[in-house]
């Protein structure tokens, strides 16, 4: 058999190996079949006479240069010692291939996959496998060296003959003896010069037979349909109320019997027979409680606590934590929670109601200050789901009550309280009243807010909305008073054109006419007409309207 040959029939042997180790297929495996195929021809098409030695020097001193920038020159050191035994190694000098210690390098190179980030990941492992490894290696070289030099003292080392007396016991030597003597000695001398036989399939180094080949690392992970449920319930947290809201709940009761006030004070008076039968209080954890109160700000929904009824909510009467009264608790939500959760549903359904019907049109006044309703509204929503992941991590074992949300939140709720005072003032019957007063009294209204505002948040947020608010009438004044031209498509400014004779605009309707069947409340008139920024806005639309006129 030839040299190329051998190296063809060496080569299919090993390639399956190869192809198993690093996909992990199974014999039976289709896709295994494809690989080999692939890997032939790969080979056959390799037209490289050998391999560029320069190349792959330059690929193991950038690998150094990489360890070296990472803080681990050790490491590139030892890489390089490595490489160097290889590269010095007598089975690659006196091999029949041309460079086969550059072309071993290469292909272990290939195969590594990210070495620097391999060595930041696995830096400990490393470690732990190479001193291992090098005691091992320690303690194999000096038992190789004592067997060494044992067998080296007992090379061509020949038992002398001693003579002995006739009368002595020792002297007594058959021929049988000597010559058997003789054949273990040949048979020690050709064992000792005879090298031990390798096995077909190299061993890894004592300590490193778990390292397993680098393999691709998918950035997702597989759908289980098994813990679907499981991780829907953990997750939503529903377990308390899934049996029905109105149905009594298994009481979750203390070892401290202080700590079951709720329950023992049931006991306490539903035992006197003249007295009504009450039922007996449902009982939740505190952290059930909490979790539910940051639910009624996203998406209020009926559960253990509260109940919604369309557009009402309210607290369940018979339902408490096991430390307090179920009145107690119904006063402190009510007191300090419910409103805010009302404000918060009001303000967000602002919206709905400008875009909920299709017969209506908003003003583009009105749709200005929902959109920067919405972005303030944005930091108080940052600020409560910052504490819902609080209340679910519990960073450094904190234990939340409900009074301590009370605090943490009392700044969040007076930002929300501040927007929900200047919404009522600034806001009417939008569906009802005609654009323009809809408009007008919103600018006006928000102009006030900012006057008698008496905290620097509550003046910076009315201010906030004015200015958003004021751009469509600012863009409005400007096209009339630059261009002659009245860019009112909703009817919400404070002048219209008409046709009659001898005028072209009119300032539209801000009081109450009978005649005209339009109805306007005395104090949004009043709001409206007294405001500095509407007359100074009237004023100059009619100079602007007079001098087109002349023109």
């Amino acid at each position: 058999m030839s040299v190329q040959e051998l190296r063809n029939e060496i080569i299919r042997e090993n390639i399956p190996l190869l192809i198993k180790e690093l996909t992990g297929f199974a014999d039976d495996d289709e896709n295994l079949r494809s690989y080999e195929q692939m890997a032939w021809s790969v080979i056959r098409n390799h037209r490289n006479l050998s391999t560029n030695s320069h190349e792959v020097r330059r690929r193991i001193e950038g690998l150094q240069e990489k360890f070296a920038v990472d803080n681990n020159l050790e490491y590139a050191e030892h890489l390089g010692r490595l490489c160097d035994e290889i590269i010095q190694h007598p089975l690659c000098k006196e091999h029949y291939e041309v460079d086969i210690e550059w072309s071993l390098l290469d292909f272990l190179i290939s195969l590594a996959h990210n070495p620097t980030g391999a060595l930041r990941r696995n830096k400990e492992k490393i470690d732990k496998l190479l001193k291992e490894h090098d005691e091992l290696m320690r303690e194999k070289t000096a038992e190789n060296d004592s067997e060494y030099w044992k067998k080296v003292l007992q090379e061509d080392f020949i038992p002398l003959e001693r003579s002995y007396s006739s009368s002595s016991e020792l002297s007594y030597w058959s021929d049988a003896t000597i010559e058997e003597l003789m054949g273990l000695y040949e048979d020690s001398e050709i064992g000792s010069l005879s090298l031990p036989s390798r096995s077909h399939t190299p061993t890894p180094p004592p300590g490193m037979e778990n390292i397993k080949p680098p393999r691709r690392i998918f950035p997702y992970t597989r759908y289980n349909n098994t813990l679907v449920e499981e991780r829907l319930l953990n997750t939503v947290q529903n377990s308390w109320w899934e049996k029905g809201a109105r149905i009594v709940q298994p009481t979750i009761e203390s070892t401290n019997r202080e700590a079951n006030f709720a329950l023992e004070y049931h006991k306490l008076h539903a035992a006197p027979t003249n007295q009504r039968k009450r039922d007996p209080p449902e009982t939740a954890t505190e952290y059930s409680l909490l979790r539910e109160i940051f639910w009624m700000f996203q998406v209020p929904q009926t559960c253990k606590f509260f109940q919604v009824t369309g557009e009402s909510i309210k607290i369940r009467k018979n339902v408490t934590l096991t430390s307090i009264r179920s009145i107690a608790l119904c006063s402190m939500l009510e007191n300090h929670f419910l409103p805010y959760i009302r404000m918060m549903q009001e303000l967000r359904n602002f919206s709905k109601l400008i875009y909920g019907s299709d017969d209506y049109t908003p003003p583009n006044t009105l749709e200005h200050y929902a959109a920067s309703l919405e972005l303030l509204l944005e930091p108080i929503w940052h600020e409560l789901l910052a504490c819902e992941r609080a209340l679910l991590t519990q960073p450094d074992c904190e234990i939340n009550t409900l009074i301590s949300l009370h605090n943490k939140l009392r700044p969040t709720f007076a930002k929300l309280s501040h927007l929900h005072n200047i919404h009522q003032q600034a806001v009417l019957n939008i569906r009802q009243l005609p654009a323009h007063i809809s408009s007008t009294h919103l600018l006006a209204a928000l102009i006030h807010c900012n006057r008698t505002a008496t905290t620097a948040i509550e003046a910076n947020l009315a201010m906030s909305l004015f200015l958003a608010s004021v751009r469509v009438f600012l863009a409005i004044a400007d096209t009339w008073w630059t261009e002659g031209r009245l860019d009112d498509w909703h009817n919400e400014f404070v002048i219209e054109r008409v046709n009659e004779s001898g005028q072209s605009i009119r300032v539209r309707e801000f009081y109450k006419n009978k005649e005209k069947a339009f109805f306007v409340p005395t104090q949004v008139s009043k709001m409206i007409t007294e405001n500095s920024f509407f007359q100074l806005l009237l004023e100059h639309s009619l100079e602007a309207g007079c001098t087109l006129n002349l023109l």
